[in-house]
């Protein structure tokens, strides 16, 4: 059986639809499942060998399927087609797609590990903190308020420098040498 995970708030909440149009082209007989509300741990439970998992989403819902998942020994085909406004991972995975989609794991093993207040996550193809980091989550209460609002992160992002944004300190390890930095812009952390 194919399974269709996808996420309707992607392609500005367009991520439903558009997982069904890649579907009709690619796997006509899928069943769908929303990530929104779904228990990834339970669900992978009834997971065959013989069936396939297919993520349809953008980087959001990638980010958020492998910090659901991470660990788990997938038995099933796991794929990933993009559906989502940005999808910088699969720009830099297209010239693996087949059939419209993307093998996940070999990406999805050893992920790097970010903690940020407290909060760990794991990221499959970049983070930004700082500047950029403030800038997204200003994006996403933009969205919160407004599904169908265009975000233009470029004009948050000067708005923010010229009102509130304040620099932040940084810890970084990098293959075990910790280094600390201070009144810290931006910093980016890509696999």
């Amino acid at each position: 059986m194919i399974y269709v995970l996808f996420n309707p708030l992607a392609n500005n909440s367009h991520g439903q639809e558009d997982a069904k149009k890649w579907a009709d082209t690619f796997a006509k007989d899928a069943k769908f499942q929303s990530v929104i509300g779904l228990d990834a741990k339970k669900f992978l439970a009834h997971l065959k060998e013989n069936d396939e998992l297919i993520l349809c989403g953008g980087d959001g819902t990638l980010n958020r399927f492998v910090n659901e998942t991470y660990g788990h020994n997938f038995k099933c085909k796991v794929s990933y087609a993009k559906c989502g406004s940005g999808n910088d991972f699969y720009r830099d995975v297209a010239q693996y797609e087949k059939d419209g989609r993307v093998d996940l794991k070999p990406f999805i093993r050893r992920l790097p590990l970010i903690t940020v207040n407290g909060i760990k996550r794991r990221f499959i193809n970049g983070i930004g903190y700082g500047i950029d980091g403030d800038t997204c989550l200003a994006g996403d209460e933009i969205r919160k308020k407004d599904p169908n609002a265009k975000i233009n992160y470029s004009g948050i992002a000067v708005k923010l420098l010229l009102t509130k944004f304040k620099t932040k300190n940084a810890t970084v390890v990098v293959d075990g040498k910790q280094t600390s930095h201070h009144k810290v812009w931006l910093a980016s952390a890509m696999f």
